[in-house]
């Protein structure tokens, strides 16, 4: 107990921007023998090496490692490693008169310069040191005269402006529906699943009572995600409308969609009159669920549809939850049967405060992604269609920090 409340005492006094994660530290006390010999001192994660080599320090010789958190990165600097203290104490002060090797392994699949930053904190800076990276094995080497530091991998942060992947974005003011970034926002793209944002307005408008039960039909299930019920069961519309918004299921739409009592030709048209008269001219709909690729609308569209939907409660609880758990009534099992969905938007595990958001994939759209956040007074929605795989989650989120923060 005492040994950790040093370690904690010490991070304070050393390191006001960083706090210590209370992990392990490894604490080497080198005698002549393994001087003379070397040894390499790691990490009890096995990701930073500190090897000392055959007769490079006289006795005596401390060699400390301990993982820290990280509260601090510059703006135009992204962390791709954990972030370690060292020391190395031989009895001298200043500078080491022998440079120590740092061998630390990173996390990213990116081509942006990586080095080996080490925190100044008489200056409260990052600095480099002079690196060489070994991009077959995610290993960045460096020599660092300097005993005592904190030290992480970090690259050169993501350009919002210049490197996304998504074929067209827009992130805009919430409150005043401002556009702050766009990049190609007016090319009109199929949306798959972001319909579904429009077919439960639609719905929101002939809702028969969010209590009342839907029959599942043979005709609801058309693919693509599904929630696990069988013709006959029942569902009460209150969890088709979380199972189509949260978990994106396509028989779920489909089975609220009747519960309107509208035919699907009559719905699809009450979708396209509210998408107009919402400002989104360059959208259209052929039927509900996205699965088709002529749903079609544009990345500014999409954000004037999302602001609207957005501001409801319904859409707040049933897009931002993580875990969703209901009963329906199984045919099958002749009584009730528990279900559970799980969101499909990433960002519900990131450090941002939601307030709306709705996922997409298929092989026409490819990944999308809409997302609003909120950060003090000022909520923000950022939107990105067509992005590479995965980086729907990445690029909506780094604009949101963006622009948030």
């Amino acid at each position: 107990m005492k040994k950790l409340l040093v370690i904690i005492l010490l991070s304070v006094l050393m390191l006001p921007t960083l706090v210590s994660a209370q992990m392990p530290v490894r604490h080497i006390q080198f005698n002549q023998e393994t001087l003379n010999k070397g040894f390499t001192v790691k990490s009890y994660d096995n990701n930073l090496w500190l090897p000392i080599f055959p007769q490079q320090f006289n006795y005596p010789l401390e060699v400390k490692i301990w993982l820290q958190s990280m509260m601090y990165i510059p703006n135009d600097k992204k962390a791709v490693s954990n972030v370690y203290w060292y020391e190395v104490q031989n009895g001298q002060s200043g500078f080491l008169n022998k440079p120590v090797l740092l061998s630390l392994k990173y996390n990213s699949d990116t081509s942006r310069t990586k080095k080996i930053h080490f925190f100044d904190k008489s200056r409260q800076i990052w600095r480099p040191l002079a690196s060489e990276v070994y991009w077959g094995d995610n290993i960045v080497k460096a020599w660092s005269p300097v005993p005592a530091a904190n030290i992480a991998v970090l690259e050169d942060a993501y350009d919002v402006q210049h490197d996304l992947t998504a074929a067209s974005a827009i992130v805009i003011d919430a409150k005043s529906s401002e556009i702050l970034y766009q990049k190609n926002a007016a090319q009109v793209r199929p949306i798959a699943s972001l319909s579904k944002i429009v077919s439960a307005l639609v719905f929101m408008d002939h809702n028969p009572g969010w209590h009342k039960m839907m029959t599942i039909a043979e005709s609801d299930n058309v693919g693509g995600a599904s929630l696990a019920v069988e013709p006959g069961d029942q569902v009460s519309i209150k969890n088709l409308f979380m199972s189509t918004l949260m978990a994106s299921k396509n028989n779920a739409t489909r089975a609220l969609m009747r519960s309107t009592g509208l035919s699907e030709a009559q719905f699809v048209k009450k979708m396209n009159e509210k998408a107009k008269a919402l400002g989104a001219i360059n959208t259209q709909f052929i039927e509900p669920t996205g699965l088709s690729e002529y749903n079609l609308s544009t990345a500014r569209d999409m954000a004037r549809i999302s602001r609207e939907a957005f501001k409801k409660f319904e859409f707040l609880e049933a897009t931002t939850l993580k875990y969703y758990r209901f009963n329906i009534i199984s045919v099958e099992e002749e009584g009730e049967k528990e279900l559970w969905i799980k969101n499909t938007n990433k960002l519900v595990d990131r450090d941002l405060y939601l307030l709306g958001g709705k996922t997409v994939y298929t092989d026409e759209a490819g990944r999308c992604l809409v997302t609003k956040a909120k950060r003090g007074d000022n909520e923000m929605i950022a939107l990105v269609l067509g992005s590479d795989i995965s980086q729907n989650y990445e690029e909506v989120y780094l604009l949101l920090k963006h622009y948030l923060y």
